[in-house]
């Protein structure tokens, strides 16, 4: 299994809230760089090689965590422009004929269910794995993305920034895809798939394509940086572990 970390933004919202421009990847936060979060869920989830995808800070990023973490090989690929999510993934996936996983380097878990997901993927009967938690502040998921689930949880659409919340499910970006999953995002980049297509044009694409995806609970709280509320949300759940 390959994990793909997603770390090619610039996160000029952000530094703009806190009047310095700064790497929001590798933001200080309760002792750890925001990365090292999602290098230690690939970790956990027993990645055998991860890639991370960088942008405008690569060279802050590539010093910051060197070749490898706790003994997995780290490989480097730059996206010029962050266009969005599935062109950042566009770098990664022309290399990669393995199961992978998803991670954004601006997401933290608390409550992560690595270990669980791990094994769940062994046994699964789907193409992927979209990550999900339960949240009641439908604020929240307006600002990320909703799904729609039939009885067994598995996704029947998704939305980015929502209008209308129909449940309290969140969509993250820790999501997990097979190996068959890979030659029809190449396919389909750039025709089915806008160059600016972001997670849930993926995944939706996959489901009219017969793929079946489901959603799966990966941790009790997360929170997507973004934003100085972000921030210390973030902190916040962290603290309370």
């Amino acid at each position: 299994m390959v994990g793909v970390i997603l770390a090619a933004g610039n996160g000029k919202r952000l530094a703009a809230e806190l009047g310095m421009e700064q790497c929001k990847s590798l933001l200080s936060l309760e002792g750890k760089k925001l990365i090292y979060y999602s290098l230690e869920n690939l970790s956990l989830l027993g990645a055998e090689m991860i890639y991370v995808v960088v942008g405008k800070y690569a060279e802050e990023v590539m010093r910051t965590i060197g070749e490898s973490y706790n003994g997995i090989p780290v490989t480097y690929l730059i996206q010029k422009q962050p266009i969005g999510i599935v062109n950042a993934l566009m770098k990664a996936l022309p290399i990669i004929n393995d199961d992978f996983i998803i991670q954004l380097s601006d997401e933290v878990f608390v409550g992560n269910r690595s270990a669980s997901l791990k094994q769940q993927w062994k046994n699964r009967e789907d193409d992927f794995f979209c990550g999900i938690i339960e949240e009641d502040d439908k604020e929240k998921i307006k600002d990320n993305y909703s799904v729609s689930t039939d009885d067994n949880m598995r996704l029947l659409s998704c939305v980015e920034k929502p209008s209308v919340v129909e449940n309290n499910f969140k969509g993250t970006g820790y999501c997990i895809f097979s190996k068959e999953c890979i030659a029809l995002c190449r396919n389909c980049y750039g025709n089915e798939l806008p160059a600016d297509a972001n997670l849930c044009d993926y995944m939706n694409l996959l489901i009219k394509t017969g793929k079946t995806g489901k959603c799966v609970i990966v941790a009790d709280k997360e929170a997507n940086v973004n934003t100085i509320y972000d921030f210390e949300y973030a902190r916040k759940i962290i603290k309370k572990i």
